[in-house]
């Protein structure tokens, strides 16, 4: 079950679920994000944790995902990485995303990662949880997508412990799908 402190502010909005707070990052937030120096961190008030940004995920930020923010929402929200946040530690923990709204079937596609340090604790699995309540509240949202690393057997338990059935396996990835209930 979530509880979402939602307005009209990209600034504003986060998720809550058990654990955790899940938080869309604004083109200001991003560009903060990829910095990775901790003012991320700090402008969000959190002790400052393990994050690292690789160059595959700066470059997709500062390439493909800041340029298509226009501070609208919920166009936004299916565009952005969003910060999920050990409530108590107040550290963020791992990061959740979307990859655009959804098709004309309905459909969006959502990507994840837990940082290194706070992998196998069922953080992601609670956030992704999180986030398929919120996307499944959202309007013209009718399934849900993922997908996976064949050899990913952790990624593979959390679509597995959210519902989520294989719809397409090939040697390079798994295809998966969540429909929403009607």
């Amino acid at each position: 079950m979530i509880q979402s402190n939602k307005s009209l502010s990209p600034s504003n909005m986060q998720l809550q679920t058990q654990r955790l707070l899940l938080k869309p990052l604004s083109k200001q937030e991003l560009q903060l994000y990829v910095l990775d120096d901790y003012s991320l961190e700090q402008s969000l008030n959190l002790i400052c944790g393990s994050r690292t940004v690789t160059d595959r995920v700066k470059n997709a930020i500062e390439t493909k995902i800041i340029p298509r923010l226009t501070g609208q929402v919920p166009h936004d929200w299916y565009l952005t990485f969003w910060t999920v946040i050990h409530k108590e530690q107040q550290v963020m923990v791992a990061d959740v995303c979307f990859k655009g709204e959804p098709n004309a079937r309905g459909e969006i596609e959502t990507g994840y990662g837990t940082y290194p340090d706070f992998q196998q604790n069922g953080f992601m699995t609670e956030a992704v949880g999180g986030i398929i309540d919120w996307a499944f509240q959202q309007e013209g949202v009718k399934a849900i997508l993922a997908e996976t690393d064949p050899e990913n057997v952790a990624s593979h338990r959390i679509l597995e412990k959210n519902k989520f059935t294989v719809q397409h396996r090939t040697a390079d990835n798994i295809r998966w799908r969540l429909a929403k209930s009607e």
